[in-house]
Order: C-alpha cells, then sequence, then structure tokens
C-alpha cells in the first residue's frame, strides 16, 4: 500500500478496516496502539460535530518529525453537512495527513466528496 494520496474511500466494513489497520502496520509501521497521531472512530452516523472534531484534530502537526497523522473514520452514514464539513479538509490537507473513510456504500457520498 502506498500513501501517495492524502484521502481514500473504501467501501466495506470491519473486515475492510482490519485490513486497512494490517497495511499500514506492515507497510508504513504505524499502530493505532499508543500513538497520539493516529484516529480511529466508528460512527453510526457521521455528524457535522464529528466532521468539526476530526478538523480540529487535522490541524495539529504530529508528534514526531517526519511522522504522520492517520484518520481512520468508519461509518454507516453521513449527513449531508457532515460532507460539506470535511471536503475543504479532504480535497486540501495538509502533507502529514491522511484520511480513510470506510463507508458500505459509494452511494452515500456527495458527488463532490467521491471526487
Amino acid at each position: 500500500m502506498n500513501l501517495s494520496h492524502h484521502a481514500y474511500c473504501l467501501i466495506g466494513g470491519d473486515a475492510m478496516r482490519e485490513e486497512l489497520l494490517t497495511l499500514l502496520k506492515k507497510d508504513h509501521e504505524i499502530t493505532p496502539t499508543a500513538n497520539a497521531d493516529f484516529f480511529d472512530r466508528k460512527y453510526q452516523n457521521f455528524t457535522i460535530d464529528d466532521a468539526r472534531e476530526v478538523k480540529s484534530r487535522a490541524e495539529t502537526r504530529p508528534t514526531r518529525a517526519g511522522g504522520k497523522k492517520i484518520f481512520i473514520l468508519m461509518t454507516n452514514e453521513i449527513t449531508v453537512e457532515a460532507q460539506n464539513a470535511l471536503l475543504k479538509l479532504l480535497e486540501e490537507p495538509n502533507e502529514q495527513s491522511h484520511f480513510f473513510l470506510i463507508i458500505p456504500s459509494a452511494h452515500l457520498l456527495l458527488p463532490t466528496v467521491r471526487s
């Protein structure tokens, strides 16, 4: 797995999340354990308040020099307001941040977020 992009949309569920965690550890030596730069959350419905929390955390630099901030956001639903709030962050993240949005179907996303 290559972290050449800053935002990824993965279609799946718990199995996809586990595969992602394995790849991050194996290919990039990134683990969620005792890692302040690792944000891994599961949501039933991702809301505007959740988007604000992610944006706030993404504004800080990694704790280690040359480190990466990893955001795994797994949700069954995502509001239009939350997607709009995340749009700029997904389009223009800082260099150290990588976002993985795990959803059950791509049809949940606005076309602007999908692109």
